[in-house]
């Protein structure tokens, strides 16, 4: 990830926390931004139960993913390099009296040495400002010994060009996958149990490490 990317989303931190609390209750995100909402009810269907699990949430955020699978009995580590979110983060998982159950990091995954292992981990919104998603993606398999999670964009004849073009006048760098180019991306990793579901103008990836059933 870039350090405009970061600066980004120090800035933006809590207009992003939000989509999730009042935000969530307007029409014009519940229907604008269903992915958003969508793709959080599919990580939890996916992950549940979880009482037990260690699971890594790669770009955390402002830790809402984490603080519900924390709040549904499993031990989360969260990772982010925006110090901001990381900071909201932590008082969302203090507020929930559950952050004995989070370790939320300030870090870039990307370049993060893990040393421990996840029974899953998912990345929810990340992929779409990762210049290496290869990387990105490779590391999340050497650490999960179970599902591995993640949205996409894809490329819309509409939204796509604005989405670039309201983005980069922020500084931020937005980047779309093809069904094809995710195909490809997932083989070169070496996934050979992945299932693409469609998800509003992208993708929502459900992959399963060697062994998995």
């Amino acid at each position: 990830m870039s350090q405009d990317v970061r600066q980004y989303f120090n800035r933006r931190s809590r207009v992003f926390d939000e989509l999730y609390g009042k935000g969530a209750e307007q029409i014009f995100n519940r229907i604008f931004r269903r992915p958003l909402y969508d793709r959080f009810r599919l990580t939890m269907e996916e992950l549940t139960p979880c009482n037990g699990l260690n699971i890594l949430d790669v770009g955390c955020g402002s830790g809402v993913y984490s603080v519900e699978l924390a709040q549904k009995g499993a031990r989360v580590v969260g990772v982010d390099f925006s110090e901001e979110m990381i900071a909201l983060a932590k008082k969302r998982a203090y507020e929930a009296g559950i952050a004995e159950r989070c370790e939320f990091v300030c870090e870039d995954f990307s370049s993060l040495p893990i040393n421990q292992n996840f029974d899953a981990s998912f990345a929810m919104g990340v992929f779409d400002y990762a210049r290496d998603p290869e990387l990105l993606l490779k590391n999340m398999k050497n650490v999960t010994a179970g599902k591995v999670l993640a949205s996409f964009p894809a490329p819309t004849i509409l939204r796509m060009p604005l989405r670039k073009i309201r983005y980069a006048l922020r500084g931020c760098p937005v980047f779309f996958y093809t069904l094809s180019q995710l195909k490809k991306l997932y083989k070169n990793v070496g996934f050979t149990n992945t299932v693409y579901k469609k998800l509003g103008p992208g993708w929502y990836v459900v992959a399963k490490t060697s062994g998995v059933v």
